[in-house]
């Protein structure tokens, strides 16, 4: 649905919106509908050109047909209607959208979150502490949406100007006062959130290598701080070098967080616990301490984000460190499966040997002696050669175990993926492989002792919220299930207990 046509209230001159623009046939263009699918075009409608891989002169035909009364294009049309030729369609798009539902970004404190990794959790755990603090707050990321009111997984990601800015004006329907959203870096390629400006921006992840470049050839930090406002303030990782280097280019306020005494808000680990890690938080002179049911170094860092953006609202320290105390879990995110007598499992989106590594790393130090790491990986068609060989390679040197099996390829290409993980394998004779993702996660827990960890790495589809959350769940079931047959195994077999003087001796 246009935003234009749920609103509907203004008119917008495109000749006072792009001044720079050249209009053809026309001195000005006024516009209250606009539409960029040229199949949906309805009379009165302007058709904006070149946002989708369909042939711009085939694509205006089609709209001028279903009677679009003007044209936004980057070239010159055979079309007999005015048009408007703009350098960038897609960015032209997301500022018309923007501007014909009021600008809704504007009417609330917006906070974006870019960065390599880490913007979901950072998005959800920012949302989390703000709201705690008494705030409505509405929030959009990979796993999920929120206008402040219903919350709901779509069936899509957001990925346009036209759902950024609907999901803007939904949240300001519901009085909310913040909005966090997740920037991707298909969001950010495509111009998708330049009508929007946003008082807040969280480069999350503690990587010091470039980030992905983008079309203007500066780094994707650098594209997402243009769409901070004028005095707006950047929050980054102080490890961050390239993050750092793209806001110090700016005029921008830059806060910064992590475990240095020179960060703005630094973070101390105190204990970690299978399940738990207790932090300290220091801001200033203040100190509170978190108790996280969220594990992991990268878990940690995120959490130290979300702090440092309440901080900056004037929130007592306190009542940020209850906020993020009080968050659960995250699915998929170090997201644990309750066991008492089985092995401990954890689930994880780690995808990248970096993120693998760290959060592996991260389990093993929370294992009891002799404990043993069993690693479950999805072989991937989505990745390249290198990178499957890089993943067999990290996994098998990090985990005591390791077992292959399908993700969302499914099992028919699984014999051609594994061989390129096991490219990368020291041993090939080492990895267990077995295709069907059920029958894998079953003897893997099966298989291991309740001393040890089984960690589920990925391998879900990230076409949209809903499917990921689906995959996710259907892991986790499954998880369960094994569980309960291992536990219900150990129940019916009789337990032969020492003897009280024996223990007292030992």
């Amino acid at each position: 649905m246009d935003v234009a046509k749920r609103i509907g209230s203004q008119d917008v001159s495109l000749r006072q919106l792009f001044p720079a623009a050249r209009m053809i046939s026309t001195p000005d263009m006024t516009v209250r509908r606009c539409s960029a699918d040229a199949s949906d075009c309805s009379p009165g409608d302007v058709f904006v050109a070149g946002i989708d891989d369909t042939p711009a002169d085939e694509a205006a035909a089609e709209a001028v047909a279903g009677g679009a009364i003007g044209i936004i294009t980057e070239q010159l049309l055979p079309v007999s209607v005015p048009q408007c030729i703009v350098a960038d369609a897609r960015q032209a798009y997301a500022h018309l959208v923007s501007e014909l539902a009021g600008k809704p970004s504007q009417q609330m404190l917006s906070i974006g979150v870019a960065g390599i990794d880490g913007k979901t959790s950072t998005t959800l755990m920012v949302a989390a502490a703000l709201r705690k603090s008494g705030l409505r707050v509405a929030y959009n990321c990979d796993l999920g949406r929120s206008d402040g009111i219903i919350q709901d997984v779509p069936r899509r990601r957001l990925s346009d100007a036209q759902d950024l800015t609907d999901w803007y004006a939904d949240a300001s329907d519901s009085g909310c006062q913040v909005a966090v959203v997740e920037l991707s870096e298909a969001m950010l390629r495509s111009h998708a959130a330049d009508g929007t400006s946003f008082d807040i921006m969280i480069l999350s992840g503690d990587s010091d290598h470039a980030y992905l470049k983008s079309a203007q050839g500066g780094s994707l930090f650098n594209e997402a701080i243009s769409h901070v406002r004028s005095k707006g303030l950047v929050i980054l990782n102080e490890s961050n070098a390239v993050a750092a280097q793209a806001a110090e280019s700016s005029d921008l306020s830059i806060l910064t967080y992590g475990t240095s005494q020179e960060a703005d808000v630094v973070g101390r680990i105190m204990e970690r616990h299978a399940g738990e890690t207790t932090f300290l938080i220091t801001a200033g002179d203040t100190t509170a301490a978190v108790r996280s049911r969220m594990t992991g170094d990268w878990m940690f860092h995120h959490q130290l984000a979300a702090a440092a953006t309440a901080l900056v609202m004037d929130f007592p320290l306190e009542t940020v460190a209850a906020g993020l105390s009080a968050m659960e879990k995250i699915p998929g995110r170090m997201q644990r499966v309750a066991s008492y007598t089985g092995p401990q499992i954890v689930l994880d989106d780690a995808d990248c040997p970096e993120r693998v590594m760290a959060t592996i790393n991260t389990l093993r130090k929370e294992l009891p002696r002799r404990g043993k790491i069993w690693c479950i990986a999805a072989c991937d068609h989505r990745r390249t050669a290198t990178h499957a060989a890089n993943l067999g390679y990290i996994t098998e040197r990090c985990s005591d175990h390791l077992v292959l099996t399908s993700g969302v390829s499914g099992t028919d290409e699984f014999l051609s993926l594994v061989h390129e993980m096991l490219d990368g394998v020291v041993d090939p004779a080492k990895p267990q492989l077995i295709a069907n993702r059920e029958a894998a996660i079953q003897w893997t827990i099966n298989k291991a002792t309740p001393n040890d960890l089984v960690v589920i790495l990925g391998g879900w589809c990230p076409d949209s919220p809903r499917t990921i959350r689906v995959a996710i769940d259907a892991d986790t079931k499954l998880a369960e299930q094994a569980l309960e047959r291992v536990e219900a195994i150990d129940d019916s077999e009789p337990v032969i207990l020492p003897h009280p003087a024996l223990l007292a001796s030992m």
